[in-house]
């Protein structure tokens, strides 16, 4: 097997037959809109790459501090980031959860052992800030979809201070 066609073999975007770039594409809209809809929401640094960025999402104030879904993406560890992973920030913001969608540096300028490590950083940043931006550091669960997922579970398997994991396939 050649490099390429074992690139190809082990890229589950290959499985899906047709071209899932639609699919992308709806992502990222949807993600624009939720930063347009949403009231409260603001970019912070948990690192110092630019990749190290993560969009809370705010629930409108009602008294308690939130508690907050961190969504990892997936996209093979290759592709995607946190901007086109905001789409289900306006459902979770309605029902009184707080959202954030945690970016991190993709391969092959990282390895999986760096990713793992930034996706801990974000989550572990969260919860050390959790009274200045406003969430309940108690109530913090890990989510990702398909390489997201993944990374969610790695996480979840560090001393991580999140109280609950969902995986996705994808």
């Amino acid at each position: 097997m050649t490099p390429a066609e074992r690139e190809v073999a082990y890229s589950p975007s290959s499985c899906i037959g047709g071209d899932y770039s639609t699919h992308i594409a709806e992502y990222r809209d949807r993600s624009a809109v939720a930063r347009a809809t949403v009231d409260r929401w603001q970019e912070y640094a948990y690192g110092p790459a630019r990749s190290n960025h993560l969009d809370l999402f705010l629930p409108a104030g009602t008294g308690e501090p939130p508690p907050l879904l961190v969504f990892i993406h997936g996209g093979y560890w290759q592709e995607l980031s946190k901007e086109d992973s905001a789409f289900a920030a306006p459902a979770w913001v309605d029902r009184g959860v707080a959202f954030a969608a945690i970016g991190y540096t993709l391969a092959p300028k990282a390895t999986l052992y760096e990713i793992v490590a930034e996706c801990r950083k974000a989550v572990g940043w969260l919860h050390e800030h959790a009274d200045e931006v406003g969430i309940d550091r108690r109530r913090i669960v890990v989510a990702g979809s398909s390489a997201g997922a993944h990374l969610a579970a790695l996480v979840a398997l560090s001393e991580s201070p999140a109280s609950a994991t969902v995986l996705i396939s994808g």
